[in-house]
């Protein structure tokens, strides 16, 4: 029973040593997916500043030219100040969808001059009903005017699948051996430090 118990205590200390270092390379890689995912989303808002037409078929192109560079993305969408949308990369002409009332274009609205992205809390899509999260970009004029805002849907399953990553790294890096109950005490490990992301103990209720 002691040596078990010891043998157990040794598998949950290298796990979380490993998990640590999977975490940071894991927290590093989504890093960068939303960097381009914002990159994107500046580069839809500098050619909506050239545009005298936001519902044209050359917007929605360009939408789905950059929904195409982002393959954790359902769909990119624009705005108006109404809180309407009126272009889509999903479809043309896109389909009135109202998101005045939703906490990303209250909080672009009430802060125009705000130039970072904004990550919302998950949510249900109205087209589709699924769970989705919303990356938000504010569009304003040049004298600072709310005009509206370009936004990304994201779903919160891609956020399971790169945990998901991790723990499959941890078992087949960790448990070579076959050995069960080094298994289940990675598993504990994993699940033990991952209640501690608050990201994810916000959405793993959606998944």
């Amino acid at each position: 029973g002691l040596n078990i118990w010891k043998e157990r205590e040794h598998a949950l200390d290298e796990a979380r040593q490993r998990l640590g270092d999977l975490s940071m390379m894991q927290a590093e890689q989504m890093e960068q997916s939303l960097q381009t995912i914002d990159l994107v989303l500046n580069n839809v808002v500098e050619e909506l500043g050239r545009s005298s037409d936001w519902e044209s078929h050359p917007i929605h192109l360009h939408l789905q030219s950059s929904d195409a560079a982002l393959p954790q993305i359902r769909a990119v969408a624009v705005v108006n100040a109404d809180g309407d949308i009126i272009n889509d990369s999903a479809l043309f002409p896109a389909t009135p969808v109202y998101l005045g009332d939703r906490e990303h274009f209250a909080h672009l609205q009430a802060h125009p001059d705000d130039k970072s992205m904004y990550v919302s809390a998950p949510l249900k899509c109205r087209r589709d009903h699924e769970w989705t999260v919303a990356l938000a970009r504010s569009v304003s004029s040049k004298d600072g005017t709310f005009q509206g805002m370009v936004v990304a849907r994201m779903q919160p399953k891609y956020f399971q699948e790169n945990f998901q990553k991790i723990h499959t790294k941890i078992v087949f890096s960790c448990c070579s051996d076959g050995n069960e109950n080094h298994n289940r005490a990675h598993s504990e490990a994993f699940y033990e430090n991952l209640s501690l992301c608050d990201f994810f103990r916000n959405c793993s209720k959606y998944f």
